[in-house]
């Protein structure tokens, strides 16, 4: 269906409400299942395919922040084509001037003297171009235009033009959407609650052994009664194969699903307000639950319906999230892992029971597939045993990479520091290797740590780098107190944390970059964005994830962007008052200076806060 919907394009040279036929044909299908994802990759796909005269109509929709509907696209297009007395020509279209002579019109603004490309009145869509700046439209020399092939600035140019348009409308809207909320429905949760000294339930299919009423007489908490209409058991599959049978009363005029802690705690669950789940008395995760208001809610995926239960009810369940959309919204990391952090709640506003976790032992990614290919697997298990004696923060792993030969960047090396308890991360950025830069590098780190985490360093485990090695940064640890052991000549195994985390990064800057069809030159900020994510998964030697082993607070899943996310950013100064306030940029990583993301901005990074997802 995308294909067939790619393949037709319009510029005006057949009547518009017969490509409108067409392209409905093609998209009530895939409207009819409802997907916002599959709806936004049909908008982009129409408003790829405008040409010629309805080019502009295509930006102005991609420069809109206000949001716009499919329809909408259809009534600008049938308002337009109506507009002209006749059908527009193609925008490739020519005009002849005597004899065989051809010269290109505007399909803007159908003047003479220039192409549509460079139309003063067409507005920007977002791209870079090589003439951009304030002298845009004055006209150059032959000799300007032969100095922008070179010297150092044409690489820059060259090397940083990032292609805001998607070249390929089949991938996957993940990598540039953020997830939705899902709507919350109480019919499809219990209430958690602790003063409930029995489960009640609005509705009899969720019972098994449905009985009539005893004598027990039901109060709510205002001691009006409760009519009861039957009772039964209410049961509830956990993790670890571990199921509930609970007591449950059925009164049909009561607006929730109430689940007892004090009938749980008997058959040895109980609710942990902190971690916000069900546990065994030992903390063994059984059930995650969420937090909607004041109340905590237990997902209705977790009751075991009755034979008889009626069809509608058990069809009635939660919309998920596919593995695909999480995997890629967490920067391609290990989706077992996701898995895992979302169960121990290191991520907040999005749950363990909101992904559709289905085959999830055959799941790939192919751009991690292609991203993260290597050889063998790094060799484990060669550390020494005493270093584990060692608190968070007191024995850190470095190891120096690059250099990345690209032409227009500055800094080409990165220095990786991992600490041996809790496995935080840290990276910095070198535009050199010398023992001046690693000793200002070490300087900043030892200083963040004291403050930040209050802590020592008291080791560093470096390999025999001659950075390392040198006589400086030697005399400058020993000044300090501070331990610095050197891995034996050729034993790189020994140096394995540091060179294995080198590796997790240049997979996951490969995949990033590679999945976001990004030039190589920023590939400085896949690092960065790898390192956070990184630091907030879940790792299974540590049973924590590393900001948490570190008690620092978990990632907030509702806040963060995938990389290369696009997005409108607010302009602070326009040209006039009536000039569009938004531009279309592509938002990389958070920034560490500000609550704002590094955002693409033509030739130049910078740190922007207000701005809107497209």
């Amino acid at each position: 269906m995308l294909e067939k919907l790619r393949k037709l394009k319009f510029s005006g040279d057949i009547r518009a409400f017969a490509y409108v036929a067409q392209v409905k044909q093609i998209i009530d299908p895939l409207l009819a299942m409802s997907n916002p994802a599959l709806e936004s990759i049909i908008k982009n796909t129409i408003l790829r395919n405008l040409h010629g005269d309805y080019q502009p109509l295509a930006n102005r929709f991609r420069t809109s922040i206000t949001p716009y509907t499919i329809q909408e696209i259809f009534d600008r297009i049938l308002a337009q084509f109506a507009a002209f007395d006749k059908p527009a020509k193609p925008a490739s279209s020519t005009s002849t001037s005597g004899g065989n002579s051809r010269r290109k019109n505007c399909a803007h603004c159908q003047a003479t003297n220039h192409t549509t490309a460079r139309c003063p009145k067409v507005p920007s869509a977002g791209t870079t171009h090589p003439s951009t700046g304030p002298s845009s439209h004055r006209p150059r020399s032959s000799d300007s235009k032969a100095k922008t092939k070179r010297g150092p600035a044409f690489y820059v140019k060259r090397n940083h033009n990032v292609n805001l348009v998607d070249p390929d409308p089949s991938e996957d809207v993940a990598r540039h959407l953020r997830h939705a909320t899902l709507p919350f429905t109480p019919a499809q949760f219990l209430m958690i609650d602790s003063g409930c000294h029995t489960s009640i339930v609005n509705n009899a299919a969720l019972l098994h052994d449905k009985k009539p009423p005893d004598e027990t007489q039901l109060a709510a908490s205002n001691r009006s009664p409760l009519a009861v209409t039957c009772r039964g058991d209410l049961h509830l599959q956990l993790y670890n194969g571990k199921i509930l049978k609970l007591p449950a009363y059925y009164v049909p005029e009561n607006a929730y699903n109430l689940l007892s802690t004090t009938d749980m705690e008997a058959q040895d669950a109980y609710f942990c307000a902190t971690h916000r789940r069900i546990e065994t008395k030992d903390e063994q995760p059984l059930a995650m639950a969420s937090q909607t208001g004041n109340y905590n809610w237990l997902s209705s995926n977790h009751v075991i319906f009755p034979d008889d239960a009626s069809p509608t009810l058990i069809n009635a369940v939660r919309e998920k999230y596919p593995m695909s959309m999480v995997h890629q919204l967490f920067g391609h990391v290990n989706i077992h892992s996701i898995k895992k952090s979302l169960l121990h709640n290191t991520f907040s506003q999005m749950h363990h029971d909101d992904v559709d976790w289905t085959n999830i032992s055959n799941f790939q990614c192919e751009d991690c597939m292609s991203g993260k290919s290597r050889k063998h697997n790094h060799i484990v298990g060669s550390r020494t045993k005493y270093q584990e004696v060692y608190a968070p923060s007191q024995y850190l792993h470095s190891d120096i990479f690059g250099p990345v030969n690209l032409p227009g960047i500055m800094e080409k090396y990165f220095i990786t520091f991992t600490d041996e308890n809790t496995r935080f991360r840290w990276v910095f950025f070198l535009v050199d290797h010398t023992a001046h830069t690693v000793i200002a590098v070490l300087r900043k780190l030892i200083k963040s740590i004291d403050t930040q985490f209050d802590a020592k360093v008291r080791c560093f485990q470096f390999d025999r780098g001659k950075e390392y090695f040198s006589e400086a940064v030697r005399n400058y640890l020993e000044n300090l107190g501070i331990d610095h052991i050197y891995t034996t000549v050729g034993d790189s195994k020994a140096h394995g944390v540091a060179e294995r985390l080198n590796l997790t990064l240049l997979n996951d800057c490969r995949t990033l970059v590679r999945a976001t069809s990004l030039p190589e030159t920023l590939w400085s900020y896949a690092i960065k964005f790898s390192v956070i994510i990184r630091n907030f998964t879940y790792s299974e030697s540590l049973g924590a994830s590393p900001r948490s082993k570190s008690g620092l607070r978990g990632l907030d899943a509702s806040s963060i962007l995938p990389f290369g996310q696009s997005v409108i950013v607010y302009l602070h100064r326009t040209l006039s008052k009536l000039h569009y306030r938004g531009k279309q940029r592509m938002a990389f990583c958070p920034s560490p200076l500000s609550c704002g993301y590094y955002i693409h901005n033509y030739r130049r990074i910078i740190i922007w806060t207000r701005f809107f997802l497209q």
